[in-house]
């Protein structure tokens, strides 16, 4: 037997998920649009195709989403208007409930409001649209790490339950508004003329930005000694310095700055954390 990877029927299937994916037509102003608005702003100047990374990590979050619903015989959501926000809850039971996937461990206790502050957030702008005090969060970890007798991992699941008070929802359908009329207004300043788009340099600024998990990411570059010798690892460092002394050898370190987002030299690359940042290393599809 003989088995290899294919590499071109590999990008024939990301080629076909692609197409499908963005063949999704999509209008109007979405909740989603509001959690991450500059997204959405930067999307229609220079709408990009996804990445086969980004086309994993919603294959694998749509599929265990798609296949629960079914499985449980649960009401999926349907897409609802509330001033001018269209929102899709992925679960409607009575009240809003929303499905994550995550790669990362479930957070402990305690420590739910911090570790999962985004989803409680778009969870927060579905009970505010459909008055609802009351949401659900349904967390899977694929890859939950095992107790202290085995390092082996396996998908966990747990469900929250998630009560706002009146006020946190009147401030939130606020909020939306808010946000809703300022990405109204910067789109509104998007030209397209003959194929091109045109747009002032600063409209975006007056939506907030995303946060910065999604901008990018500092990485330490590779150890380098005074001596001007480079080293994959600080061990290799180590040895270095043990076979010729600390005399003169000293560790240099520095840092780079990783962008996640395409966007972000146009978005926040005036922002002194953001100066200088480049595509990520090894990223094919950068």
């Amino acid at each position: 037997m003989k088995i290899e990877r294919d590499a071109v029927a590999e990008n024939e299937i990301f080629d076909r998920l692609r197409e499908s994916i963005t063949s999704e037509e999509r209008t109007g102003i979405h909740l989603s649009d509001l959690l991450y608005p500059r997204k959405r702003y930067w999307g229609e100047i220079r709408p990009l195709p996804p990445t086969n990374d980004e086309i994993m990590y919603w294959l694998t979050g749509k599929g265990h989403e798609t296949v629960f619903i079914r499985v449980g015989k649960f009401k999926p959501g349907v897409p609802t208007e509330w001033n001018g926000i269209v929102y899709t809850t992925d679960v409607y039971e009575g009240y809003p409930v929303e499905i994550k996937t995550r790669r990362g461990w479930v957070a402990k206790d305690g420590e739910e409001s911090d570790r999962y502050s985004n989803y409680i957030e778009q969870l927060r702008g579905y009970c505010a649209c459909s008055n609802n005090t009351k949401g659900h969060l349904i967390v899977w970890a694929l890859t939950q790490g095992g107790d202290d007798r085995s390092k082996a991992t396996k998908p966990i699941m747990q469900v929250y339950r998630v009560d706002f008070s009146h006020r946190e929802l009147t401030d939130e359908r606020l909020r939306l508004l808010d946000r809703r009329d300022k990405l109204r207004l910067a789109l509104s300043k998007i030209l397209t003329l003959a194929g091109n788009v045109t747009y002032p340099k600063e409209a975006h600024k007056d939506l907030p930005p995303c946060p910065d998990w999604m901008c990018g990411v500092s990485r330490k570059n590779a150890p380098v000694c005074s001596c001007g010798k480079q080293f994959a690892t600080v061990p290799g460092y180590k040895k270095h310095i043990a076979s010729v002394g600390e005399t003169d050898h000293t560790l240099i370190e520095s840092f780079r700055v990783e962008m996640k987002c395409p966007y972000l030299p146009e978005c926040r690359g005036d922002e002194d954390r953001w100066k200088g940042a480049i595509p990520p290393e090894g990223n094919e599809d950068a």
